[in-house]
């Protein structure tokens, strides 16, 4: 009988017996899966694209959602050009289909946003995929009326974000969206920014979507990079922010602050401070402030500064 998993992290499928177990007890965790794989075995690269049946899996961010249908080349035995179509039928039938609806004209612009957004803020592509699906079920349900567009848009990356575990601040966010959007230039940065936290929290309770808490051990990697620390630096501020997280310290501080602190310390203060503070995109009083609370509970741990 499968178990509850009892909080296991380490789960391996095995497809032979279709069951999910966990790989540090051996137990069970749920049986009679569902192989979600293909259908037939293919021993040979020839094999294997001769016997798919099946296209590319669902795109959210693409506009048909990645299902359209494409006629192949011209000029292969087969094509339309061989069935007796004129020329310029026969290129119209491989082009893009044309979105009829003003909504799904507006829904392809709104994509192709969330991409541009994406790619100046040097996300990964699952947030963008992410994204998309966010701005589809927002549209869907109407929670999208009265809010700009843009905003939207930028509302869904920043929840695709949390999702995903990327950690984008939301004043970065909004500062990349009005330099990309014109039309936002002219009202104040502070106003579009509470345009976007409104269309967060609007969004995410309407599509019941719980984001991550942000942690301060998931900025440290990329903090270190900027600032171009080892990996060392960032082991001694996993444990120094380990140490504060037992006594407390970190309980209503802003964890990017928490880790510009940590990493400071774990440099050995070689790295200064203004450096790490605009790395962190934090004021450099709050990031001491920060640091001299850290120092307090190494000490009190036993630990030298």
């Amino acid at each position: 009988m499968a178990g509850d998993g009892g909080g296991c992290e380490n789960v391996v499928y095995d497809p032979l017996y279709g069951v999910r177990v966990c790989a540090d007890t051996g137990e069970v965790l749920e049986e009679a899966v569902v192989d979600e794989g293909v259908d037939w075995r293919a021993y040979t690269p020839e094999e294997a694209v001769g016997r798919a049946r099946a296209g590319p899996p669902v795109r959210y961010s693409f506009a048909d959602m990645g299902i359209g249908v494409a006629l192949g080349e011209l000029n292969r035995p087969g094509s339309v050009r061989a069935r007796g179509l004129p020329r310029a039928e026969a290129r119209a039938s491989t082009r893009k289909p044309k979105l009829a609806r003003p909504a799904d004209r507006r829904l392809r612009k709104g994509l192709w946003q969330v991409s541009r957004l994406r790619a100046a803020l040097g996300l990964p592509e699952r947030v963008e995929e992410e994204a998309a699906r966010l701005c589809r079920a927002a549209v869907e349900r109407g929670l999208a009326v009265g809010r700009s567009p843009e905003v939207v848009v930028a509302a869904a990356v920043y929840l695709a974000c949390r999702l995903a575990g990327e950690h984008v601040k939301l004043d970065r966010l909004v500062e990349v969206l009005c330099e990309l959007e014109p039309d936002l230039s002219y009202r104040a940065r502070i106003g579009v920014r509470q345009e976007v936290w409104r269309a967060v929290k609007h969004i995410a309770r309407g599509l019941g979507v719980n984001p991550k808490p942000a942690r301060p051990e998931d900025m440290l990697v990329a903090l270190a990079s900027k600032l171009g620390l080892p990996a060392s630096t960032v082991d001694e501020a996993v444990k120094i922010l380990e140490a504060a997280r037992r006594r407390g310290v970190h309980s209503g501080k802003s964890p990017a602050a928490l880790a510009a602190a940590a990493i400071y310390i774990a440099s050995g203060k070689t790295v200064p401070l203004k450096n790490v503070a605009r790395a962190a995109g934090i004021s450099e009083v709050t990031v001491r402030a920060r640091a001299r609370e850290l120092v307090s509970t190494r000490n009190n741990g036993g630990r030298t500064s």
